[in-house]
């Protein structure tokens, strides 16, 4: 709705379809990247496999890390390096993480994928999109936020079998700040004082744009 859409924007800079492009630009990278992973490869060699990949689509900066993990690595939190040297197993499991910029607009997806037959690590990479799908369906439709979708993905998970990894606390704590800010009206007061503070100087390029998410659409 209107209203959503505008509780939603991050500035006078906002762009509900440029943030769509992002998103599209970001999954259309991902499957690029994962296409062009095999087994054998070390996850350094997929790191470079992205980089390359990402530059080949224009998008050549990120606003975070890119992040390709094979095998134990997958079960690391994002604040612990990978293990060096790590192959991908012919019945193996990795995923895909980035957070490609295009246009001042910030993208940010990932996904999960098995090579091979094992059942469970085929299992857990097709639950991993079932359990988002379930979780975005209910953020469209019901606009949960924060601690409350939360709760919808640990219950997704839970029937299917799986338990949620919550380690990542950073990010609970983010959206739960985010949703404060957007309740509050805050959103558009805090941006209009960081432009005014910040705006003039070199190297806020980023605070200017707008940022896309999985949920993005």
């Amino acid at each position: 709705s209107p209203e959503r859409i505008h509780a939603e924007a991050c500035g006078p800079r906002f762009d509900r379809l440029l943030m769509i492009e992002t998103r599209d630009r970001t999954f259309a990278a991902i499957g690029k990247i994962a296409a062009r992973i095999e087994p054998g490869m070390t996850e350094e060699e997929g790191t470079a496999v992205a980089r390359q990949a990402l530059r080949e689509d224009g998008l050549l900066r990120g606003w975070h890390g890119i992040q390709i993990r094979f095998g134990a690595n997958t079960t690391l939190t994002f604040r612990e390096k990978s293990q060096p040297g790590v192959v991908l197993g012919k019945d193996d499991i990795f995923f895909v993480d980035i957070g490609p910029v295009w246009r001042n607009c910030e993208g940010d997806g990932g996904a999960t994928y098995a090579t091979g037959s094992d059942p469970e690590m085929n299992c857990i990479a097709q639950d991993s999109k079932a359990i988002f799908d379930a979780v975005a369906a209910r953020w469209r439709a019901d606009g949960l936020t924060g601690q409350a979708l939360y709760e919808v993905a640990v219950a997704e998970a839970k029937t299917r079998g799986w338990l949620l990894n919550l380690e990542l606390s950073v990010l609970p704590l983010f959206i739960l700040m985010g949703n404060l800010v957007a309740r509050a009206g805050l959103a558009h007061e805090l941006y209009a004082a960081a432009q005014s503070w910040l705006g003039h100087r070199r190297g806020v390029r980023g605070q200017r744009g707008c940022r896309t998410e999985w949920f993005g659409a």
